[in-house]
């Protein structure tokens, strides 16, 4: 295989630097100098996690370099795994948004190069919910590696060789949801090396391996099997030296939790009017504000003009990749200072008001067909909350009278 492998899994935004300083300061370097080392040397290989960066990087490549990466993917010396925008928290997470921002970054590697990752990595979350294999098996994957763990649970598993199992996400659906998981034995992010625990520091020296060959009177595949099976498990509420329990993400930054869940709900209306009124769907691109950076508080003309250097007017791209990014588990769980939280907020809030006017549009369709303006939809729902925030967003952006 060659030297060990690098595995960068740069983290979105980060818990102190915006994402724009991290992406051109950090990630741009890393990406060329690694490239350009695999070109260079036919026997290196690298593995990458989480796509937001890299979609970012790929956006401004040239398309002679691209050519090379495109090569390399095809040569299995550049592999994508997970294959999401970001590697989500399992907790403050809901499932909806678990799928659609890996569909964003499954689809993003699908057009641009023609993969489809088969192992996933969860290494630096807080916590494991068995949502994640069930989403996982569901989604064609064959294995599922993670890193952090409760140190008390992470010794009895070392103890009774249980670092790898068949890890079940759902009992309803029974063993179709089984996933192969390892839990990293350093508690990291390191690669397994050689403590490979299921078959290695048991005690039995080789007589503990897998013998899957009938014919030498030592198969044991079924017992392994059977030691190796468990059923459905949560990993939440961490606990490490000692006495730090890893809980206070359950409930800080509440705003930007609120804030998420609103996002993800004016964008879920959004597609079901996309359906209902057979509107053209959105540009499908991945929005990814490069080059954009916030600094502070803004006034809505500022945040107009961000959101029509992101995507088309009433294309919900932008909101999409905002909301997939605040899933990462230095986002959501609100793990990160305050002007990083700011940043996260403002790319949902642009995101929100770029998309809003496609759900009146689909509105109008539904309720007034044949009305070929705002004006209608808008003064239905004027009476209302929504209808009332909409509707001024709409006379900032000059659409409305």
């Amino acid at each position: 295989m060659g030297p060990a492998r690098p595995a960068p899994a740069p983290d979105i935004w980060g818990l102190l630097q915006y994402k724009c300083c991290r992406c051109t300061g950090g990630v741009e370097a890393i990406l060329d100098s690694v490239v350009s080392s695999l070109v260079d040397n036919p026997d290196r290989t690298l593995m990458y996690a989480d796509l937001a960066f890299f979609v970012k990087w790929w956006q401004e490549l040239h398309e002679d370099s691209k050519a090379e990466v495109r090569q390399l993917v095809q040569q299995g010396r550049f592999e994508f795994t997970g294959g999401g925008i970001v590697q989500h928290d399992e907790a403050d997470s809901h499932y909806s948004g678990m799928v659609d921002q890996m569909s964003l970054g499954m689809r993003f590697l699908q057009q641009e190069f023609g993969h489809t990752p088969r192992i996933a990595w969860q290494l630096n979350g807080f916590g494991h919910s068995r949502t994640e294999p069930l989403l996982k098996s569901m989604g064609g994957f064959d294995a599922l590696f993670f890193g952090r763990a409760d140190e008390a649970d992470m010794r009895l598993r070392k103890a009774n060789r249980s670092m790898e199992l068949a890890w079940r996400g759902s009992e309803s659906y029974g063993s179709e949801t089984d996933m192969f998981t390892s839990q990293y034995p350093t508690g990291t992010y390191g690669p397994p090396g050689s403590n490979w625990f299921f078959e290695h520091h048991s005690g039995h020296g080789v007589a503990d391996s897998i013998n899957d060959d009938p014919e030498t009177g030592g198969y044991n595949v079924q017992e392994m099997v059977d030691t190796f099976v468990q059923k459905a498990l949560e990993w939440h509420n961490f606990v490490g030296a000692g006495t730090d329990y890893w809980t206070g993400y359950f409930t800080s930054r509440p705003n930007l939790k609120a804030q998420v869940r609103r996002g993800w709900a004016l964008l879920r209306a959004i597609h079901q009017v996309e359906v209902l009124a057979q509107l053209q769907p959105g540009s499908r691109q991945l929005a990814t504000s490069k080059g954009l950076q916030y600094q502070g508080q803004q006034e809505a003309s500022e945040t107009v003009k961000l959101g029509q250097k992101l995507a088309p007017d009433k294309d919900p791209a932008a909101l999409e990749f905002a909301l997939a990014t605040s899933l990462h588990h230095d986002g959501i769980t609100g793990t990160q200072v305050l002007q990083v939280t700011q940043d996260y907020e403002q790319w949902i809030h642009v995101g929100m008001v770029k998309a809003a006017p496609k759900l009146l549009l689909g509105l109008q369709q539904l309720v007034f067909p044949g009305q070929g303006s705002y004006s209608t939809a808008a003064a239905s729902t004027s009476q209302s909350h929504t209808g009332g925030i909409f509707r001024r967003r709409l006379r900032q952006q000059g659409q409305l009278d």
